[in-house]
């Protein structure tokens, strides 16, 4: 992925397209559970907990795979196209069968399904490949994400729409299947071969060393170079310090050392606490508006746009926040 100016358009269509797919799939299915399989409130809560507890597993395999095999391409377009498959059969199951546990069982194959597959390209992969692809430039994160509220607030948007003027639940998968396909359409269009990881070693008069890594988009074959620069000569103990970190491939940070260090685990807490509260959003929100309050499918579709417009001015100014300070990031989370 070749960029001479800071627009990375197709980062930013990687992210709306993405993110389309949880607006108008996650979002309106528990709507879909009870006007059409006229489920109770239990049941949509198991079957929407699926998606997280299979992720806990999923995520980890598939960063790892791909981390191993550098296979952008064709893992992401193979998990979101057997998505595809998994959320649109989720429409089937009414005519498939009249038994509630029959369609509780079908509904949940599918989702764990899309769990497994889909979901971590959307919440996982995508942010990987935007992190390849900046490079040095981390600081423009923030200015590709800016993708993630415009896609969901179009995505709701149009589902709620759709839904009203079709008057039918069954418009959500066209919704689901368009965002789907256009994902799949940008990824295979996007060049994942650059340049290779570089770790460059910086040796100075004392033959202090310091390493610092220069991703590049993607690697070919997983493997990283390391270049010294250094005007003077480096010992032969150096050498062979450096050697041993361009062959150790134990350099990576394991999960387990993560849980060791108490503010990693701080951080785990409280991206539990923020699932924990994500969970009730998607499963319960709409479906509440939509049955307790009377709302209509466009209004909640209108909720997209209005909750997405201020997460537009947070992700566009990202880049002028200064976070290198733990006060500072502290209070951004807070806020």
């Amino acid at each position: 992925m070749n960029n001479d100016n800071d627009s990375y358009i197709e980062l930013k269509l990687l992210s709306i397209f993405s993110i389309a797919c949880v607006g108008s799939g996650q979002m309106f299915l528990p709507i879909f559970y009870k006007q059409v399989l006229g489920l109770g409130n239990d049941k949509i809560g198991f079957i929407s907990s699926i998606t997280p507890f299979v992720s806990f597993i999923a995520f980890p395999y598939w960063t790892t795979l791909i981390d191993k095999t550098h296979a952008y391409k064709r893992i992401m377009i193979t998990n979101m196209l057997i998505a595809l498959i998994c959320i649109l059969s989720i429409g089937a199951v009414p005519y498939l069968s009249d038994e509630d546990w029959i369609r509780i069982l079908l509904i949940s194959i599918c989702c764990f399904g899309y769990a497994f597959f889909g979901f971590p390209v959307i919440a996982a992969l995508v942010d990987t490949v935007i992190l390849k692809a900046l490079a040095n430039r981390k600081d423009l994160y923030g200015r590709q994400k800016i993708g993630v509220p415009i896609g969901f607030a179009i995505s709701v948007f149009l589902t709620g729409l759709l839904m009203e003027k079709l008057d039918t639940p069954y418009a959500l998968f066209i919704v689901f299947a368009t965002s789907n396909i256009l994902f799949v359409l940008t990824v295979w269009y996007m060049d994942f071969e650059d340049k290779d990881d570089k770790q460059v070693i910086f040796v100075n008069d004392n033959n202090d060393v310091k390493s610092v890594t220069e991703y590049g988009a993607t690697s070919s074959n997983g493997s990283s170079s390391i270049v010294v620069e250094d005007e003077h000569e480096v010992d032969d103990e150096t050498v062979n310090f450096l050697k041993d970190i361009e062959n150790d491939d134990r350099m990576t940070v394991s999960m387990w050392h993560l849980l060791k260090d108490p503010e990693a685990c701080q951080f785990f807490y409280s991206m539990i606490l923020v699932g924990c509260s994500i969970a009730v959003v998607l499963a319960f929100l709409y479906l509440f508006i939509e049955t307790d309050l009377h709302g209509s499918p466009t209004l909640i579709g209108l909720l997209g746009p209005l909750g997405s417009s201020t997460e537009l001015v947070c992700f566009f100014f990202s880049k002028e926040v200064n976070i290198t300070e733990k006060k500072t990031y502290k209070q951004i989370l807070i806020t």
